[in-house]
This record gives structure tokens, sequence and C-alpha cells, in this order.
């Protein structure tokens, strides 16, 4: 199961064929290319997609098909991405400098 730690040391490799998939579909014309070191606007969108995961936090373990143990390290991956990702700044509209 991956850890806080885990998705803090390999965040940027653990799906590099989502990557690839974006940037081959931007070279065939069929969108736009994402690159996270040259438009802020990309980090911002991924910081707000962190939002989908607030349901760990509120869904009652009766509607969960995962165990206890799954759902608390999923909530608790979740809460550490929150604070290291400033998600909350970001959807405040606070500045992250």
């Amino acid at each position: 199961m991956l850890t806080v730690k885990d998705r803090r040391v390999y965040e940027w490799e653990i799906d590099p064929g989502s990557l690839q998939y974006l940037d081959k579909l931007h070279r065939l014309g069929a969108g736009p290319r994402f690159d996270r070191h040259d438009d802020p606007e990309v980090m911002v969108e991924y910081r707000r997609s962190f939002m989908t995961n607030a349901i760990w936090l509120i869904c009652p373990y009766g509607l969960q098909s995962t165990c206890r143990e799954r759902v608390a390290m999923l909530c608790e991956r979740a809460v550490a991405a929150f604070g290291d990702h400033k998600v909350l700044d970001v959807i405040l509209g606070r500045s992250l400098n």
C-alpha cells in the first residue's frame, strides 16, 4: 500500500504512462500541452484535483467496499497531500507565494 512517504518520494514518477499519453495527444493535435514546470496553471489544477480525495474523509465505512485499514491509509495520504500541496489555499484563492 502506498504510504504518505512513498507518495512524497515518487509522486512525479508513479504514472509516467499518463504523461506520455497526454504528450502524445498534444503531438497529434488532440489536446493542450501540459507542463508542470513551465505552466503554473497546470499545478493549480493538479492541486484542485486532490479535492476528489475528500470523499474518503467523509464517507462512512459502511458505504466503502474496502477494509478499514486501507481507508485509514487513504485518508492519511489525502490529508498529507492537502497540506503538502496547499490544496485549501488554492480552493480558497489564496496566494501560494
